[in-house]
């Protein structure tokens, strides 16, 4: 099981590991720097490259997402990958989750309850990852362009 602490306290964080252990899963931290507290082993990569998470979600169960004060990139990403998201209830969450709501829980021990059923989840992966194209990069600069025309405002690419 992938887990992105994001805003998840030490506590919830120790919490969250010790029940995917006892779960008989591993757990795979994702983090933008190392977490000193936790120790050598528990597998962490720091700041991977997309490269190296498309494989590692495609091999999960799914995705732990602690953020809920940004965007969740990494649960578009387990996403699109066609794997299902166990996310605290936010306002970035909820709005990007959408139609996917069932994933969001309400409270850390809804979420640990999710987490230990996670087997369990029932999802389609084929929506999944249509559902997280909607936030491709590419189709958001496709849209932009489209609106910028509309309104008449030329449209110039730089080299740089």
């Amino acid at each position: 099981l992938v887990i992105h602490p994001g805003d998840l306290k030490k506590g919830e964080l120790t919490q969250v590991i010790e029940l995917v252990r006892a779960c008989q899963m591993t757990p795979v931290i994702i983090t933008s720097k190392e977490l000193s507290y936790l120790d050598d082993s528990v597998e962490q990569l720091v700041d991977p490259c997309a490269g190296k998470l498309s494989p590692l979600y495609s091999e999960s169960l799914g995705l732990v997402e602690g953020s809920q004060c940004s965007i969740p990139l990494f649960s578009l990403q387990a996403m699109a990958s066609g794997r299902p998201i166990i996310a605290l209830d936010s306002d970035f969450n909820s709005q990007v989750l959408g139609e996917f709501s069932s994933f969001l829980h309400f409270s850390m021990k809804e979420l640990l309850d999710q987490v230990k059923n996670v087997r369990q989840i029932s999802y389609d992966p084929k929506k999944l990852r249509v559902h997280a194209s909607r936030y491709s990069q590419i189709r958001f600069k496709a849209g932009l362009i489209r609106k910028l025309k509309e309104i008449g405002h030329p449209v110039t690419f730089s080299k740089n």
